[in-house]
């Protein structure tokens, strides 16, 4: 093993140069035994204090967005990845709580359908005329596509009847 520098990523679109100690590279990831990051001058700003295992994922993060105006779902990715943020915002005129739906698939999945039965991944509650948002430090994966509801029921996916929200966020 030896201590290798490498360019980093993150989800908050700062990235930098680090010195990892690698073990096993992969073509699709490295697993670090210990990271010492360094600003733009290449002075250290931390040290791990003992020895870790993280997965640095060689992909590059896509930011993904519905567009400007509103809509009722959006496929994030048609494919398998992780997601490593989202968030919606919902249109102004919308005077009942939503909540948003994320499921493993590269297409919408049926209105009144169970939630869990049809692959869902994760959801979370959007106040009325609000916004929400969710940061995965560790990254939801995905094996199919992503694909994003906005419903009006928890228990079962009930997709809102008109364009209600803007969704976006960040994948690899």
């Amino acid at each position: 093993m030896a201590f290798t520098k490498k360019t980093v990523n993150r989800v908050d679109d700062l990235s930098g140069d680090a010195f990892i100690l690698m073990e096993a590279p992969t073509a699709s990831s490295e697993y670090a035994q210990g990271v010492v990051l360094i600003d733009e001058n290449g002075n250290p700003q931390g040290l791990t204090s003992s020895p870790i295992s993280v997965k640095i994922d060689a992909g590059t993060l896509t930011k993904f967005h519905s567009g400007n105006t509103n809509v009722t779902n959006f496929v994030c990715d048609a494919t398998s990845g992780t997601v490593y943020d989202i968030r919606v915002v919902l249109d102004p005129s919308v005077s009942v709580t939503r909540y948003l739906m994320l499921f493993d698939a590269n297409s919408l999945p049926g209105d009144t359908a169970t939630p869990v039965a049809s692959g869902l991944i994760w959801s979370m509650v959007i106040p009325f005329a609000g916004e929400a948002s969710e940061h995965f430090p560790q990254g939801l994966t995905y094996s199919t596509g992503l694909t994003a509801v906005i419903s009006s029921t928890h228990d079962a996916l009930t997709i809102v009847t008109s364009a209600e929200g803007i969704i976006f966020g960040q994948r690899i």
